[in-house]
């Protein structure tokens, strides 16, 4: 009974955090609509393009796991943690966001992604940015987990 207690009050403590993810995910996606000429709503139902959804989830799966690390050695206090979670957030969306900017420029040059995503409905183009996003996300979540000094180290 103990350890169904125990459990419960850890999940219970843990809901702000998670709370903390959805809204990183959800400000990540504004972000990513911001930053596109994409119509997310448009683009998944009305044209039911595949390789869009497949390029936003993966997208949005990179922002959850490099999320998952800065939250990973929280110390349980909101109070001490929100500056670094705010800025690990905030450097979370801009660098995978910078991660698919880099595909379009410098890995598939010869490309245009938007083209590709909207127009040809390419599902390996979807394939390249989902599995960017999903490496820098896993990069980052190293970086957010490990250990140091300060936030500057």
């Amino acid at each position: 009974m103990e350890i169904i207690t125990l459990t419960g009050i850890k999940i219970i403590s843990s809901l702000p955090y998670f709370g903390i993810l959805l809204v990183g995910l959800f400000i990540s996606k504004l972000f990513f609509d911001i930053t596109t000429s994409y119509k997310f709503n448009d683009e998944l139902t009305t044209k039911d393009n595949a390789a869009f959804g497949i390029c936003l989830a993966g997208y949005l799966g990179g922002t959850g796991i490099a999320l998952t690390g800065v939250l990973y050695d929280a110390e349980h206090s909101l109070q001490a943690d929100w500056l670094y979670i705010v800025i690990a957030s905030v450097l979370t969306i801009l660098l995978i966001r910078l991660s698919v900017m880099v595909n379009d420029r410098l890995i598939l040059f010869k490309h245009k992604i938007h083209t590709e995503l909207t127009e040809d409905k390419n599902s390996g183009t979807g394939f390249v940015i989902a599995g960017s996003s999903l490496a820098t996300g896993w990069i980052l979540n190293g970086v957010f987990s490990g250990q140091s000094e300060s936030l500057g180290l």
